[in-house]
């Protein structure tokens, strides 16, 4: 294969010493066979890549040699060709093409929620922190199910990164409008955008500059990253290397994958071997406080549940006065076989939840449970509750009090509310507008569980809410409910109709279940349960 005639256009635009390193490669490939000493091609352009910038036609001969790569190598190999910026699919879509995941496209994305299983700080600083068009699907999702409290500039800057996505149409002609946007905070959004634009033109120094300017606004330290590549291709570009040194001075040492190294680059492999050191705790220290306890217990009765998580990781004499074990996310599901702590939630199933025996426990953003012993909640989990703020609540197949259920939505926080095969346990009927009055910032609602009465619409009606239901779901629905009243309740309360969906009782008469299905029409189903 006749590299030489491949890149002759390529290396004449090449700085004399770029195209010197390039040019001795070729002839050493040249001189190789193909088939018989595929081994030393492979070493060759490894041992290349590893120095310098390599040319998307050699990047495509390493692929084609390497075709049978474990997954380790090929997930090394995907980080490498970024720093490379080798963005080319003949080879392999998988590592040229695929890897650029949120490369801004035309069109609309879909929300998949098959796609964002992944709900730690990682993964929504990921998917949270760019334009797209689900930011706003995205957020409420992650809002409920983030094992850690989503930072607050995040949701502010959703606003902004979805008008910027609607914006895009100028983005073709004008990258720099969005991806210079200060409200972006994610590093591979960046990357992503403008790896595509420099592998088409490579020679444009002032797109590599601007690359590195975006950059440093959002990760000053990812900035240096990109001078270590720019340095391995402009081999001959005094001042670039001297500015880089003087931002490695500031932000760095820079860790890189190179193995040229720069007197102030240091290689990854041993950037990483830190010394571990540990600390010793004296429980004789324990009760020592600098603060007097009457200034303790006013911020701890003040503050949020984030914050009082801070003061227990600073110091173990905070948890000691204030032993609340802070839960923002607890799930009890009978299919989790395996007991799990992720950041700030807990994830399990109920028989492994009562070996654990907490007490004093603090949820604070979401509980999610189900489970097969329907006196779950009210045996074990009740009286391990120091307090409950949940927003996000899914109850599934549980018998609960009123005096139970009101432990747990009390607060009126909750926005979300979806309660299946749940039956209340109480001495009168809890009637629908009873459990919405708890529930003055409700957004999505569902119940099985409740009862109604001639009164419940007019009732409704009379009741606050801060938001319109973005769905509205209620079952086991009585004669007592007049279908007029309920459709002017809906149009009043609901964003749409078609975010209804109704379960008559088998018990309700054929006249008035025929009226309902004229008026709402496939969103009403005739059983109990949903």
């Amino acid at each position: 294969m006749n590299f030489l005639n491949q890149l002759s256009n390529f290396l004449n635009q090449c700085c004399p010493s770029y195209r010197k390193v390039v040019i001795e490669l070729i002839e050493k490939l040249d001189a190789l066979d193909d088939v018989k000493e595929r081994n030393e091609r492979t070493m060759l352009l490894e041992d290349f890549s590893d120095n310098f910038i390599m040319p998307t036609s050699l990047w495509r001969e390493l692929i084609r040699i390497k075709s049978n790569m474990r997954f380790d190598e090929r997930d090394a190999l995907k980080v490498k060709v970024r720093q490379h910026f080798y963005f080319d699919g003949l080879a392999d879509p998988e590592i040229g093409i695929n890897i650029y995941s949120s490369l801004l496209k035309p069109g609309t994305e879909t929300f998949d929620h098959l796609r964002f299983k992944d709900f730690t700080k990682d993964a929504i600083n990921e998917n949270l922190t760019y334009p797209r068009s689900i930011l706003n699907t995205l957020s409420e999702y992650y809002s409920a199910y983030s094992y850690s409290p989503i930072p607050q500039e995040y949701l502010s800057n959703i606003v902004h990164l979805t008008k910027l996505y609607k914006d895009s149409k100028d983005f073709y002609s004008n990258k720099e409008k969005v991806i210079l946007s200060d409200f972006i905070k994610s590093t591979k959004f960046i990357s992503d955008n403008f790896i595509p634009k420099i592998s088409m033109n490579i020679f444009d120094k002032n797109l590599w500059k601007q690359y590195i300017a975006c950059m440093k606004k959002c990760d000053p330290v990812k900035s240096l990253e990109i001078y270590a590549s720019f340095c391995r291709f402009f081999l001959d570009d005094i001042g670039m290397q001297n500015e880089y040194k003087n931002e490695a001075k500031i932000y760095g040492p820079s860790n890189v994958i190179w193995k040229n190294c720069f007197e102030w680059e240091k290689p990854i492999s041993k950037a990483t071997n830190k010394k571990i050191t540990t600390l010793k705790w004296d429980p004789n220290h324990l009760r020592q406080n600098p603060l007097p306890n009457t200034l303790m217990y006013y911020i701890f009765s003040k503050c949020d549940p984030l914050m009082r998580h801070k003061f227990h990781s600073i110091c173990k004499s905070f948890f000691y006065q204030f032993p609340y074990q802070i839960c923002h996310q607890l799930e009890c599901d009978e299919q989790r076989k395996e007991r799990s702590f992720q950041e700030m939630s807990l994830v399990t199933n109920p028989k492994d939840f009562e070996t654990l025996n907490l007490s004093n426990l603090y949820i604070s953003n979401s509980l999610f449970v189900k489970a097969r012993g329907r006196n779950f909640i009210s045996k074990c989990l009740i009286p391990t509750i120091y307090r409950c703020n949940a927003k996000y609540i899914e109850i599934a197949q549980q018998i609960l009090t009123w005096r139970e259920l009101l432990r747990i939505i009390g607060h009126g926080n909750v926005e979300v509310l979806h309660l299946k095969n749940v039956r209340l346990n109480s001495d009168t009927p809890i009637y629908l507008e009873d459990l919405m009055a708890q529930l003055p910032n409700i957004i999505r609602f569902r119940a099985d569980c409740v009862h109604y009465n001639p009164q419940t619409i007019t009732n409704l009606l009379q009741l606050n809410f801060t938001h319109k239901f973005k769905s509205f779901n209620i079952y086991n629905i009585t004669d007592d409910i007049q279908v007029r009243q309920l459709l002017a309740f809906i149009e009043e309360k609901c964003v749409s109709i078609r975010k209804v969906r109704l379960g008559c009782s088998h018990q309700m008469s054929r006249e008035n279940y025929i009226s309902f299905c004229n008026i709402f029409g496939e969103n009403v189903i005739r059983s109990l349960y949903g």
